[in-house]
């Protein structure tokens, strides 16, 4: 808090004055970040037109995000939820968004496709899942065994031939459930 006061050139009573406590703050710099991240990422999305586009990009404009202040990231994601469980919820609303936003793009594809739009929303959270914990492996290396744009690769590669062979195989499954 000291530090923060200084930095930002104001008395760290000021500082409280303005947030009451520690998780205030936090919750405050969450909203803030990820409100900022969920712009660029929206920005980035808006320019792309095919759905394997949209998920390629969207892993990657994350993990950009990440690549930048890994500190910062580690920090809303792990270190303050831990030791303030009042700022976890930013980071939950955030993931919440980008699932639901990853479950409208399966589903119009699926719907485009002719397929079952039903599994949409349980596979938009299986991605963010995904990703979010593959993030989290590869920040917490000493060293990353590879760079960003390789993960971005190889998450995106699996989303992609995941979620473009899952309506085939639900088929297949209700095909072979049907004839036992």
């Amino acid at each position: 808090m000291d530090r923060m006061a200084q930095e930002a050139g104001i008395t760290k009573p000021i500082l409280y004055r303005h947030f009451t406590d520690r998780s205030g703050l936090c919750s405050a710099i969450a909203e803030a970040v990820l409100g900022d991240l969920t712009n660029e990422m929206e920005r980035s999305l808006a320019r792309v037109a095919t759905t394997r586009e949209l998920l390629f990009v969207g892993v990657d404009s994350f993990l950009q995000f990440v690549e930048r202040d890994p500190a910062l990231y580690r920090f809303l994601s792990y270190t303050a939820p831990t030791v303030l469980p009042d700022s976890r919820k930013p980071i939950e609303d955030f993931q919440r968004h980008m699932a639901l936003l990853v479950a409208s793009v399966v589903r119009d594809a699926l719907e485009k496709g002719g397929f079952d739009p039903v599994p949409s929303e349980v596979w938009g959270f299986s991605v963010v899942g995904m990703v979010h914990f593959a993030e989290r492996w590869w920040v917490e290396q000493a060293e990353p065994p590879f760079p960003r744009e390789e993960l971005s690769r190889y998450l995106g590669a699996l989303t992609w031939r995941g979620l473009a062979g899952g309506p085939e195989l639900l088929a297949r499954q209700a095909g072979s459930e049907g004839g036992a």
